[in-house]
């Protein structure tokens, strides 16, 4: 039971609210109206062939019914209330209107560099007409426009190395249990690190997400995670008392924030034990299960490791100019990896305690018609922070580099050869390029 005379806030936040809460509360304004009208646009695909047809989340944005005064009246008759009127029903039970407010809140409260665990929103539409809508679909007027989030390493975020939480190191104490290696265990934890930064960057902003399924951090058929999306039936907090949360009865931000921790430890519990990421690197190298295994676990120095410096294109900002973590670099490292060594990047995603990082920016900017200029700034090396990250200069054409150094190189002139190797790499068109120290050395 709560508290006599407790308010709304006290009781989501169990009478302990953020320092920022101020800052979570904003006058109601009008939607941000995607710019379309005067542009060519099309729908884009289905993600997966298996959503429901009535329901199609697409590339670009995601569609949603109306939701018709008769529900919310139904609704009220099975869950009565004296303080909220149909129209305020309609209002928080609308997975448009759900959606649009968590997304808005996200980009008005949330730091940029927690923006990298969400898919960028561009706005809504609100006035679909039937022409610009594919006949065998049913006519929706409203959409939720987003980046175009694809399993490929264009969406992929890269996050930092990862904290290992009481709750992490708990985990792990867990997946133990099972028949796995170190290197899975690692793994796994990463995972479930990852997953955690993005749920608790909603949680320290007043939104609760409501439906953490494991395809909600990875797009349908796509085996590796890239942002968490879907808040249909998401909470954005409001001193006005809701009607419901998530779905469900008003509750504390604390409950909520338990059960959808253990929801998450769980679902990746379930892969480890059916042995998903040994799997899927058997697939990909096509190879045994045991020749992976004996990869995952066989000692480093009898491989005879002779590290190089490793370059990757990143397309998206990370959370933290730092070391990456071991889930959201390995397919980055894979698709690096060398034709004739299939197994390269298990090795190298081990050694990353070997590595140094280097993050640099990309940009290009026409100074005059037809001519494209280039330039590169470190923005940190080795654990330092070179640039002013609040302020950095992106534009649709940036990019960034992860530069993987590693840590018992003595490079003289550093700076300059790690520029010099990022315009190679411009130049070469890959997305992930391996240099030697000779060589590092020789340009």
């Amino acid at each position: 039971m709560d508290a006599p005379g407790q308010t709304w806030t006290e009781i989501f936040f169990d009478r302990q609210p953020p320092l920022n809460l101020d800052d979570m509360v904003h006058d109601s304004v009008p939607l941000r109206q995607f710019p379309c009208h005067d542009k060519i646009w099309k729908l884009g695909e289905r993600v997966s062939q298996d959503m429901p047809a009535g329901r199609p989340i697409l590339v670009l944005w995601i569609y949603f019914p109306d939701y018709p005064e008769h529900e919310a009246r139904a609704q009220l008759r099975r869950i009565p209330s004296e303080i909220h009127s149909i129209d305020r029903v309609k209002n928080e039970l609308d997975p448009f209107l759900n959606e649009t407010r968590a997304y808005e809140h996200i980009d008005r409260c949330c730091p940029v560099s927690r923006r990298a665990y969400f898919p960028r929103f561009y706005g809504v539409i609100t006035d679909i007409n039937r022409s610009r809508f594919p006949e065998r679909y049913r006519l929706r007027r409203r959409a939720i426009v987003l980046e175009t989030i694809k399993p490929n390493l264009a969406s992929r975020r890269i996050l930092a190395a990862e904290r290992f939480s009481v709750v992490v190191q708990e985990f792990g104490r867990r997946l133990r249990q099972l028949s796995l290696t170190s290197f899975e265990i690692e793994w796994y934890q990463s995972l479930l690190d990852n997953r955690l930064r993005r749920v608790n960057a909603l949680y320290d902003i007043g939104i609760t997400h409501g439906d953490i399924r494991d395809d909600h951090f990875r797009i349908p058929g796509d085996f590796y995670d890239t942002v968490l999306y879907d808040f249909s039936i998401s909470y954005t907090y409001s001193p006005n008392w809701p009607y419901c949360v998530n779905a469900g009865r008003p509750r504390s931000l604390s409950s909520i924030q338990k059960r959808e921790r253990n929801h998450i430890q769980n679902q990746i519990y379930r892969r480890a034990e059916q042995l998903d990421i040994r799997n899927h690197i058997a697939q990909s190298c096509q190879t045994s299960l045991e020749i992976i295994e004996h990869e995952f676990c066989c000692p480093l120095n009898e491989k005879g490791l002779d590290l190089e410096m490793i370059i990757l294109k990143v397309m998206n900002r990370p959370d933290v100019f730092a070391m990456p973590s071991l889930a959201t670099v390995l397919p980055f490292l894979e698709r690096a990896c060398p034709e004739h060594q299939p197994t390269w990047y298990i090795s190298r995603a081990r050694s990353l305690k070997q590595y140094e990082s280097a993050w640099i920016l990309h940009n290009e900017s026409e100074k005059q018609p037809g001519v494209t200029e280039m330039s590169h700034e470190i923005i940190s090396l080795c654990g330092k922070i070179l640039a002013n990250i609040d302020n950095l200069e992106i534009n649709h054409q940036s990019f960034f580099f992860l530069v993987l150094l590693p840590r018992d190189w003595v490079v003289e002139d550093l700076t300059r050869r790690l520029l010099a190797v990022c315009s190679s790499t411009v130049s070469s068109g890959r997305e992930g390029v391996t240099m030697s120290k000779a060589k590092l050395l020789r340009d």
